[in-house]
């Protein structure tokens, strides 16, 4: 129970983080991809919570997957959104 709130937690930065940034962009980056790249992510750095070497890799992926959601149009990122949910609620 607890993991599953920081792993929401988590997600939920990367999303807040990615979107504050970037909310303009052009297409080219599969939506679906990127949020199943970033839920992958998340999930990782769950299990690398309690290693600050291990998480350190792991904030620099999520920075390149900020960068790929930045570019994303307003319609690929509702698409993006939805599939975080999706896989979020599995």
């Amino acid at each position: 129970m607890k993991r599953n709130k920081m792993m929401k937690g988590l997600l939920a930065a990367v999303l807040a983080a990615s979107l504050v940034i970037g909310m303009a962009g052009c297409g080219g980056n599969n939506p679906k991809a990127l949020a199943k790249e970033a839920y992958e992510l998340s999930q990782q750095m769950i299990a690398a919570s309690k290693d600050p070497d291990k998480l350190a890799p792991l904030w620099e992926k999520a920075k390149a997957i900020e960068e790929k959601e930045k570019k994303l149009s307003e319609a690929e990122k509702e698409i993006y959104l939805e599939e975080v949910k999706r896989l979020d609620e599995k």
